[in-house]
């Protein structure tokens, strides 16, 4: 949706309205004045040549940018690089034309890519799911993984931790306190001193995996040497980088003939074991014309753009049941309009912290009353 209309409130709308939005704007009319940028086309690229056949000076072409109707006028309908950047967005080799190379697409050689992911099905779709829908819950997994809702605190876990661990101070405690009575937190000492650790090392690894493996809803743990934000959706790791949301923001469709201009752009690497992945708004806007990003980028882990048929073999929910349910919590996700402040993090985390305390009072308690029981029962033999 262009930035010059009325933007929606997200948080009003849910997933359904943003994808009903995307896809009226997806066939809206373009401005045939719109400024398009070449990028770097040189006298060498066969679209330049085919701009100068269209009647196209050097000159103009040197500015670094052409209205659309003239690219359109020269036979060209889609551009092969996306925002600022130089990676291809068909990166493969098809009748002997290296499409790497192409800074524009006649309407012919984007045929030869729709044909060639065609005739790789397997690679690129799936016969068992409409592609339609398949955009539909790329963006409900998009839009719920990038939830402001989710916390983005960048500390380390251990930092974390001290908020449990000031709670636990007899002097502080009283100010340091979202959750419990001093009771709780008398308690919470002494299971802290039944781990006995001999090291602070060992203590320092405990805290962390605590916040890692039982805290991971609430705080997502983000190296100190990491910019980006570990996170899980779905059961399924994934990283999210924050300065990638306005990357496109403003950028034109790399369909000529349409009218949709990125907006906030969700982005997101995929770690499902096997395939590491990225999933953005270009993924959901390029299946609107039935076409998947081809080809890996250079110097970067995770310039594999996931396709329609990796996406529905790891992250798709299969059965329609579920996927309506996944679908309904990802929009009480997504509408939500901020993330957790500090104190609501604060409270979270020691009401966790402080029901693990009372699972180990329990079984405390419990091997008590079996000890009691057991002594009893060798009293009664003697």
């Amino acid at each position: 949706m262009s930035d010059s209309e009325p933007q929606p409130n997200p948080q009003e709308i849910g997933v359904e309205g943003l994808f009903e939005n995307i896809k009226k704007a997806e066939s809206q009319a373009t401005d045939p004045n719109e400024p398009i940028g070449l990028g770097r086309l040189s006298p060498t690229n066969p679209e330049y040549k085919l701009l100068i056949a269209s009647g196209v000076s050097e000159q103009e072409i040197d500015q670094g940018h052409l209205p659309r109707k003239t690219l359109l006028d020269a036979g060209l309908v889609f551009k092969n690089i996306l925002g600022g950047g130089e990676k291809p967005i068909f990166k493969v080799e098809i009748n002997g034309i290296d499409f790497g190379k192409l800074k524009f697409l006649t309407q012919d050689q984007l045929d030869q890519v729709r044909r060639y992911q065609q005739e790789h099905a397997e690679r690129f779709f799936s016969e068992d799911a409409d592609l339609e829908e398949i955009r539909h819950d790329m963006l409900s997994f998009l839009t719920a993984a990038t939830s402001p809702s989710k916390s983005t605190f960048s500390i380390h876990p251990v930092n974390v931790f001290g908020t449990i661990s000031a709670a636990m101070d007899r002097r502080r405690g009283p100010y340091e306190r979202y959750a419990g009575t001093a009771k709780d937190w008398e308690t919470a000492a002494k299971f802290m001193q039944s781990q006995s650790f001999t090291s602070i090392a060992q203590r320092v690894d405990w805290e962390t995996k605590f916040i890692v493996d039982e805290c991971a809803d609430i705080y997502p743990y983000q190296k100190p040497s990491d910019n980006l934000l570990a996170q899980e959706q779905r059961g399924i790791n994934l990283h999210v980088l924050n300065p990638r949301f306005q990357a496109l923001r403003g950028t034109p469709s790399p369909f000529l003939d349409s009218g949709f201009h990125f907006g906030h752009n969700p982005d997101v690497t995929i770690y499902d074991g096997r395939l590491t992945s990225r999933l953005n708004m270009a993924n959901v806007h390029l299946l609107s014309r039935g076409l998947n990003e081809i080809g890996e980028g250079v110097g970067s882990h995770d310039q594999h753009y996931i396709t329609a048929a990796e996406y529905y073999r790891s992250v798709y929910p299969k059965a329609e049941a579920e996927r309506e349910t996944v679908q309904a919590s990802e929009d009480i996700l997504f509408r939500a309009d901020q993330g957790f402040s500090r104190e609501e993090m604060n409270k979270r985390l020691q009401e966790r912290f402080l029901e693990k305390v009372k699972d180990w009072q329990t079984q405390l308690q419990r091997t008590k009353t079996l000890r009691s029981r057991l002594s009893s029962i060798k009293n009664r033999f003697r």
